[in-house]
């Protein structure tokens, strides 16, 4: 009985991403279906869905709490400033290098095929 309970909620859980995606949030004043905003609509239920599923969510966790308590330990602000001046370039960079070396390559391969 247990585990067909959760099994039920495991496939109600998984469902609800689904609901809540296409159909919006009910306006209370005019009882319209209005679309979700950005965040909730195409953020927040990928994240989830991956917490739901994704069995190494656990290591994640533990690097994203080292990270918050590396961040504590230095303080906030030295940390946005290290992040500012060292971690944005180098991920500008990588960007820039992705973008030109990987994508622009993949397209043009793409718009020379034949149909």
């Amino acid at each position: 009985l247990i585990h067909n309970i959760l099994l039920f909620i495991g496939i109600i859980c998984f469902m609800d991403v689904f609901v809540t995606f296409f159909t919006g949030v009910i306006n209370p004043a005019n009882g319209n279906l209005d679309p979700k905003p950005f965040f909730p609509r195409w953020i927040l239920p990928g994240i989830v869905l991956q917490i739901l599923v994704n069995p190494k969510m656990a290591d994640v966790s533990i690097l994203v709490k080292k990270i918050i308590k590396g961040v504590h330990h230095v303080g906030p602000a030295r940390a946005a400033r290290w992040s500012i001046a060292f971690i944005l370039p180098i991920l500008r960079d990588f960007v820039a290098w992705f973008e030109w070396n990987v994508w622009m390559k993949l397209v043009v391969k793409e718009n020379q095929k034949k149909i």
